[in-house]
């Protein structure tokens, strides 16, 4: 079934090459009341209870959407079981007659399954005022999101709405010329109490699909080909809350840059940007529309790698959570999108606005999975709005070192394998090129033991050994030599930028003493601004800074070789040793 996924709004701009604007609207934000006891319920009925979920939101979402375009109105975004609408110019009596019509739908709705009965309400706001946009243009996977005054305030509205009401706010009261009533509350809003102009409906048009080639620059292939609506599924979902400065359309679009870099390099997928009065907000979800291994850790690796990048004056702070959500597409063909619903959702963004700038924290379940791969704080057991019982609350402060193993006692069992990898050495010795040496086999049955005897068994001051260990969970290019070069260069996410920036210098100069090869030094010198890269340290006025992607890896490359063979001195040849999850290579 054909969907979409996208505004046809931002089509349009996007094939007109239009990246960013603005416009006056009238806007509206819905809440549904009773979807997520409802998600909680149904999840203990398994796959049954994902297809009657998926059934009972997707009818009730379609009956909503289709009363906002009626009414001349289009949908900006879902938000689990809310969505956001606008009204562009001053369409206040559509804008309104659609309200009440979704606001009769849903009055004392009841809905029957063969588990138990279910009711929703729900909470409508309403405002007017500037609303911007941008588009993210990106090979991988191009973003669009809304943001200003209008959704702010809309938003607002629907803060101060009972179940069953529609509020409105003093901006969209001053265009109220006649035709509607309302009743004053405090603060300046308003509840509608009753619309006397009936609006025409538009005749409905023929609906037009968005263009295939189009979603597929905003929408992953998993979300565009999956074949089941909905699913329970068991996620880590991330919420990042960042600062955006003064102005909210000058913000630093670095973060996003920098965000969306480290979704695809952690395999996660990156659901949702929202701009509001208190910030830019980010969900990233791991597990979910694929799923991934390790999940937990690689959502703390995640944030800890973006915390650890972000400078100057922007700020950011994380909330994350584990747990079985409802993931799956909501809306109907008109507009729809893919989505989690769940208590986790809910905890995750209570934990992102707990925290404060700088900080990282998360829940039980995760702990009980990575408490020896990170140091972590307790917070204590705290209270969350929406929850009955306290929440235990973590923050993780960094990543354990992943420290060289050493062994003590009499290797057994592994003799044969070890004169094999000593009698490779030969090609070594005799000045030649001695090739690579991989070690397979399942984890626990001896391959580092293996390796650290083979070392033991060579003279110090004949071999150099480096440790590049490969991270599993993290795509990036040069992962082993940079964890090497952390090490090398005395680099540590507890210092300021500043010293690290310091250590590095330092060190680099002692390497350039140490080479006596004057055209490896010319050339060290030349691509030093390529390893200070790998490390997130960087000079404009460096070379790097002036290449493209393509000249960037190339000369990464040559200044790793250069920079090994610079380490290796007094004539010492170099082993190199790697370790993954299943292997190991000298």
């Amino acid at each position: 079934m054909k969907r979409n996924f996208i505004p046809r709004f931002i089509e349009k701009q996007y094939l007109n090459k239009r990246y960013k604007g603005k416009f006056q609207a009238v806007t509206l934000f819905m809440d549904i009341v009773g979807f997520t006891s409802m998600t909680e319920t149904l999840m203990n009925y398994g796959k049954e209870g994902a297809e009657v979920l998926s059934e009972i939101i997707n009818e009730t979402f379609e009956s909503a959407i289709n009363s906002i375009y009626l009414n001349n109105g289009w949908i900006l975004s879902f938000a689990g079981d809310a969505f956001t609408a606008v009204f562009t110019g001053k369409k206040v009596l559509n804008s309104i007659s659609s309200a009440i019509e979704i606001r009769d739908l849903f009055k004392d709705l009841k809905i029957k399954t063969k588990f138990r009965e279910f009711k929703f309400n729900v909470r409508i706001g309403l405002s007017f005022g500037l609303v911007k946009w941008r588009i993210i243009s990106d090979r991988k996977q191009s973003l669009f999101y809304f943001f200003g005054e209008g959704l702010d305030q809309c938003s607002d509205s629907e803060h101060h709405c009972k179940p069953g009401e529609i509020i409105i706010d003093k901006n969209l009261k001053k265009l109220i010329r006649t035709g509607i009533k309302t009743k004053g509350k405090k603060q300046g809003f308003f509840s509608v109490t009753e619309i006397i102009k009936k609006i025409p409906k538009t005749t409905p048009r023929k609906r037009k699909d968005i263009s295939r080639s189009v979603l597929k620059k905003f929408v992953p292939p998993a979300i565009l080909n999956l074949k089941q609506i909905g699913e329970f599924r068991d996620i880590v979902s991330v919420f990042i809350s960042f600062t955006f400065g003064e102005k909210k359309d000058q913000f630093d679009n670095n973060i996003i840059d920098l965000i969306t870099l480290k979704v695809q390099q952690y395999g996660g997928y990156l659901n949702k940007i929202d701009f509001g009065d208190k910030g830019g907000v980010i969900l990233v979800v791991f597990g979910a529309p694929l799923a991934c291994e390790k999940a937990k850790k690689r959502a703390l690796e995640f944030a800890l790698s973006i915390k650890e990048n972000i400078t100057g004056k922007n700020k950011i702070r994380f909330g994350i959570a584990s747990g079985v959500v409802y993931s799956g597409i909501i809306g109907s063909k008109e507009r729809a999108e893919y989505t989690i619903m769940g208590e986790v959702v809910n905890l995750t963004a209570r934990f992102m606005m707990k925290a404060k700038w700088g900080e990282i924290y998360f829940d039980e379940e995760i702990f009980q999975d990575i408490k020896n791969d990170f140091k972590i704080n307790y917070i204590g057991v705290q209270k969350f709005k929406g929850f009955k019982k306290g929440i235990k609350v973590y923050k993780v402060i960094k990543e354990t070192k992943d420290i060289k193993q050493s062994f003590t006692g009499k290797m057994i069992g592994r003799q044969a394998e070890l004169i094999k990898l000593i009698k490779y050495l030969k090609p070594i010795r005799a000045n030649k090129f001695g090739g690579l040496v991989y070690i397979d086999g399942q984890a626990g049955i001896g391959k580092s033991r293996l390796v650290d005897e083979f070392r033991k068994s060579l003279p110090t001051s004949k071999f150099k050994w480096l440790y590049m260990p490969c991270n599993a969970i993290l795509k990036q290019s040069f992962n082993p030599f940079i964890y090497f070069l952390r090490n090398y260069f005395k680099q540590d996410e507890d210092n300021s930028s500043n010293t690290n920036r310091k250590n590095f210098e330092k060190e680099f100069k002692k390497l350039i003493k140490s080479i006596k090869n004057k055209p490896l030094q010319d050339e060290l010198l030349r691509t030093k601004s390529f390893i200070a890269a790998l490390l997130n340290i960087f000079w404009e006025s460096y070379i790097y800074s002036q290449l493209d992607a393509k000249a960037k890896y190339e000369n990464t490359l040559f200044s790793v070789k250069n920079f090994i063979k610079a380490i290796i001195k007094n004539g010492s040849s170099l082993i190199c040793v790697g370790k993954s999850r299943y292997s190991s290579a000298c």
